[in-house]
C-alpha cells in the first residue's frame, strides 16, 4: 500500500470510529437524557471512488449521524424531522429520503471529477489528494427555554478547494406541536434594533476592540459590514447564543464566532 492510499486509510478510518459506524446504515439504542428520548440515530457511512479498478483512487466519504428525537405525539415528530431536513438538505422531503437524495446527489456530482483524475494519471501527476472529498454531517439534541428543544447541526465538509469548511444549523422546536420557534415567537415587535446593538456590543468585547471601527482596522470584522442578527441561534435554557459561521462576518482566521446573551439582557425585548 503506498503512502498516500495509507494516508488515506488511516483518515477514513478515523472518521469510522468517530461516527461509531455500524455499517452502510445503523441505529442506536432508544435513550432519554433530560427529558429528550432519542429512538434511534439514522446513520449512513458510504464511500465511493473515483475508479473502482484503480487502487490509488481518490474516494468521497459520506457520514451521516442524526438523532431522531421523539416530541409529545406522532404528528409533531413528524413536522419536526421535515423541518429539519428542510433546513439541513434543503428540501421538503422526510427525513430518511432526504438523507438517501443527498447521498445520491453528492455521488452523482463526485463522479464527473473522475474525468480530471484520469488526465492526471496519463500525464503522470499523482498529486490528486485534492479530489479526496468528504461530508460528515452530525448533530445532538439538548433541551432548551421552556417547551423548546435546540437541534443543532455540525456540516464539515471538503470538496476540493483550499481548505474544507465546517458551520453549523441549528433548529429550535417546540415540542408540543414540531413547529420551528422564531426569535418573532420569543420577542416583542421591533426587538431587531436594540438587539442588533447588544451583539455589536457583545462582538466588540469578543474581539477585545474598543469600537466597531476598531474591529475593522484589526482584520476581526470585514469592511464596511454592519453587524446583523444571526439566523443561526440557540434558544437555551439561560440564554440565547447567536452562532455566525465561517465568513458570516470575519475571515477564515476568525472560523465561527459564538455571541450569548443571557435572558437578563434581554428583559425588555422578551415577550
Amino acid at each position: 500500500m503506498n503512502m498516500k492510499k495509507s494516508a488515506a486509510f488511516i483518515f477514513y478510518s478515523v472518521l469510522f470510529l468517530l461516527f461509531s459506524c455500524q455499517g452502510n446504515k445503523g441505529e442506536s439504542v432508544p435513550m432519554e437524557t433530560a427529558g429528550i428520548t432519542v429512538s434511534s440515530t439514522l446513520e449512513i457511512h458510504d464511500r465511493v471512488s473515483l475508479n473502482s479498478y484503480d487502487a490509488d483512487s481518490p474516494e468521497m466519504a459520506i457520514d451521516i449521524s442524526l438523532p431522531r428525537v421523539v416530541l409529545d405525539n406522532d404528528e409533531a415528530t413528524q413536522k419536526m424531522e421535515k423541518a429539519i431536513a428542510a433546513e439541513i438538505f434543503r428540501t421538503d422531503k422526510a427525513l430518511p429520503e432526504a438523507c438517501a437524495e443527498f447521498c445520491d446527489e453528492s455521488k452523482k456530482t463526485y463522479s464527473h471529477y473522475k474525468d480530471e483524475y484520469i488526465n492526471l494519471t496519463n500525464e503522470g501527476k499523482a498529486q490528486a489528494e485534492h479530489l479526496n472529498h468528504f461530508y460528515n454531517i452530525s448533530a445532538y439534541a439538548e433541551q432548551g427555554l421552556g417547551n423548546c428543544i435546540n437541534y443543532i447541526v455540525t456540516w464539515n465538509e471538503f470538496c476540493g478547494g483550499a481548505h474544507g469548511n465546517t458551520y453549523n444549523n441549528v433548529i429550535n422546536i417546540d415540542k408540543s406541536n414540531g413547529n420551528v420557534i422564531m426569535l418573532s415567537d420569543i420577542m416583542k415587535e421591533g426587538y431587531e434594533k436594540p438587539l442588533t446593538e447588544l451583539l455589536t456590543k457583545k462582538f466588540i468585547e469578543h474581539t477585545g476592540s474598543k469600537n466597531i471601527d476598531d474591529t475593522h482596522e484589526k482584520g476581526e470584522f470585514y469592511h464596511n459590514t454592519d453587524l446583523f442578527i444571526s439566523s443561526i441561534y440557540i434558544i437555551g435554557k439561560e440564554n440565547i447564543t447567536f452562532i455566525y459561521n465561517r465568513y458570516d462576518i470575519a475571515p477564515d482566521i476568525a472560523k465561527e464566532i459564538k455571541l450569548t446573551t443571557d435572558y437578563k439582557e434581554l428583559k425588555e425585548l422578551l415577550k
